[in-house]
């Protein structure tokens, strides 16, 4: 009996990393296209700052 309840929540905890993914997914990408949206063109613009920041070096951006 434990084993198999101990399967069905290693199958629960799978389908929330899956449904979080998915959310993820959502926030990021458009849902017509699938292409990345403006939300994450802003979360990687950050994270490439933070990054160049850190290690002393220069970040540009050209936005059109």
């Amino acid at each position: 009996m434990s084993w198999q309840l101990a399967r069905i929540r290693e199958r629960e905890a799978g389908a929330k990393i899956t449904h979080a993914e998915q959310v993820e997914y959502l926030a990021y990408h458009d849902d017509l296209t699938g292409l990345p949206n403006r939300s994450l063109f802003s979360k990687l613009l950050i994270e490439a700052i933070t990054a160049a920041q850190r290690d002393g070096h220069w970040a540009a951006v050209a936005f059109l």
